[in-house]
């Protein structure tokens, strides 16, 4: 059960992975014209230009937004703490929990990945920031907080944790604040529909790679755990004979 587990994670992150790849090629190719700021070109522009319209801008969201990037680092931060505590206590980085290990690489790949698309600029965002252009696509916030609070709810929090009602419960404030994210991001007007969009599925893509690793981790730990010795035949003494 936990290799289909497995395999199903790996197979859900490498669809969205085409997907991110397929949607960016269409945002970089299809409908590109100079709607955004000092005439900066947009991919699916209509479709872009449209939503930018009916939403429009709002102040409380982007600071909303920008509050729920900083608690995901924050989260990010107490996460590589306890990684690093028990490489301290335990005096091995080996003995450090392989989950959270799996999640500090996928940390590094995030982070790699904001530094590449802030070079490799697909789309400006609608508004000037500090009076200048600036990389909108993907919306680095929504991977960051998706990707960060995502692959703590597939974690689920144990190495935080011990109680199963609190992994519940910050499982669950997790989900919101992913949806919080979304939303006051869209509706804030400082990135483009598709920066959304092109930000979920590459998200996404993290947390499946990031379950499909762990629960391979958790099958090999399970079936390393030793079976119970089997009861030893008693033995037969001549009183059973006769």
């Amino acid at each position: 059960m936990r290799t289909k587990k497995s395999s199903r994670a790996l197979g859900a992150g490498i669809i969205f992975l085409l997907l991110f790849i397929a949607f960016t090629f269409v945002i970089s190719q299809i409908d590109v014209q100079g709607i955004g700021p000092e005439g900066s070109l947009v991919g699916l522009s209509t479709v872009n230009g449209l939503a930018r319209d009916l939403i429009g801008t709002n102040d409380l969201c982007y600071t909303v937004s920008e509050w729920l990037g900083y608690l995901s680092l924050l989260v990010a931060a107490l996460l590589c703490v306890v990684g690093l505590v028990q490489w301290i206590s335990r005096r091995s980085l080996a003995r450090v929990d392989r989950e959270l290990l799996w999640m500090y690489v996928f940390f590094a790949v995030v982070v790699l990945l904001y530094i590449l698309f802030e070079y490799v600029v697909i789309n400006y965002r609608p508004v000037l920031e500090d009076g200048e252009l600036a990389a909108s696509y993907p919306s680095s916030h929504t991977v960051l907080v998706f990707s960060v609070f995502g692959m703590a709810i597939a974690g689920r929090f144990g190495s935080i944790f011990g109680s199963r009602g609190l992994r519940t419960a910050a499982c669950w404030i997790s989900g919101i604040l992913i949806v919080a994210m979304i939303a006051t991001r869209l509706i804030s007007g400082v990135h483009w529909v598709t920066d959304i969009i092109g930000g979920l599925l590459l998200s996404c893509c993290v947390v499946c790679f990031y379950t499909a690793c762990i629960r391979r981790r958790r099958r090999h730990v399970r079936t390393q755990v030793p079976r119970p010795a089997e009861p030893a035949d008693p033995e037969i003494t001549e009183d059973d004979l006769f």
